[in-house]
């Protein structure tokens, strides 16, 4: 719960600091994008939508961006190249990542996802609580 307003963006949250964010979600599942926009949105994050990473890049070179979650798998563009081009051109965009399709246990794809400094990867199907923890632990680091 909000304990105390500190200006439009920021708020104490459960006794640590935590910054309203302008929230970009990349999914190819509309589904997936409706609900965590729904969510985020109602914590009174901005939220921007792309439906594909084409999409995605678009919005971040036209966005000052805070957070980015990035499905991993979808056409045209993956959530790694996605991850790349972030690095190399916003380096201070937190990153959370979502999968169902992926298998993210092997070491390789460890060493990428830490290279590449992603706050978290979350697997799909997933609950919003899980989504909201990961987002408030992003914006606080």
């Amino acid at each position: 719960m909000v304990n105390k307003i500190l200006d439009l963006h920021t708020v104490i949250w459960n006794n640590s600091r935590y910054t309203m964010a302008k929230i970009l979600i990349i999914d190819d599942e509309k589904d997936i994008r409706a609900i965590l926009e729904r969510k985020l949105a109602a914590e009174g994050h901005t939220v921007l939508c792309a439906a594909s990473g084409g999409e995605g890049i678009t919005v971040l070179q036209q966005e000052s961006l805070d957070l980015v979650i990035t499905d991993i798998v979808m056409p045209e563009m993956g959530g790694i190249e996605i991850v790349m081009n972030i690095r190399k051109t916003n380096p201070s965009i937190k990153i959370i990542t979502i999968t169902g399709k992926v298998r993210t246990d092997s070491t390789a794809f460890q060493t990428l996802i830490e290279q590449f400094n992603v706050e978290c990867l979350i697997h799909k199907p997933f609950s919003l609580d899980q989504i909201t923890k990961a987002v408030q632990d992003a914006l606080k680091g």
